[in-house]
């Protein structure tokens, strides 16, 4: 319609209309669905996030003393290739799942359906490529700087610290 009339309004950005036009856009449709569902999955999603990082201390660190002796801890490489490798399967395999058991009612798809569609796709992957990228980069910079060592004393100074104030309540 390049010389015709558009008479379809389009609704203002920040009011009801403008979220029910981009809804009908959107491939995940929220309306109808299950509120508990969404705040399950992020509550999920956090949980994951916030063990990260422990649990990375830990694989390098050694905290719990649950390698035998003589066995040496992790090194910052070798935890982020474990890492890294890990990402990768449950990402193949949570896309794969995804693709063939949809959430949400969404339409079934198909691998060949999925290759054969590049709209976008070269973004998410230069989006992933620099995600993995930075996160070596932070992984290596953390063991220059130390960081792993720093956390190990923090941890073992707050426990200290809480057995001083645990033994002082008891002297009163």
């Amino acid at each position: 319609m390049e010389y015709g009339t558009n008479n379809v309004d389009k609704a203002n950005a920040g009011t009801a209309n403008f979220l029910i036009e981009l809804e009908s856009r959107r491939a995940i449709k929220v309306f109808g669905k299950s509120t508990l569902t969404g705040l399950a999955i992020c509550l999920f999603a956090g949980i994951c996030f916030s063990v990260f990082t422990p649990i990375f201390n830990v694989a390098t660190n050694d905290q719990w003393h649950t390698l035998e002796d003589g066995v040496p801890h992790l090194s910052v490489y070798t935890t982020f290739f474990y890492f890294s490798c890990s990402c990768f399967v449950i990402a193949i395999i949570l896309n794969i799942m995804l693709l063939y058991r949809p959430m949400f009612n969404l339409p079934r798809s198909s691998i060949k359906a999925y290759l054969n569609d590049w709209d976008g796709r070269g973004w998410a992957l230069l989006d992933g490529f620099l995600c993995g990228f930075g996160n070596g980069l932070q992984f290596m910079g953390g063991q220059a700087a130390e960081v792993a060592h720093i956390i190990k004393i923090y941890i073992r100074f707050n426990n200290l610290s809480a057995k001083n104030i645990h033994d002082a309540s008891y002297r009163k």
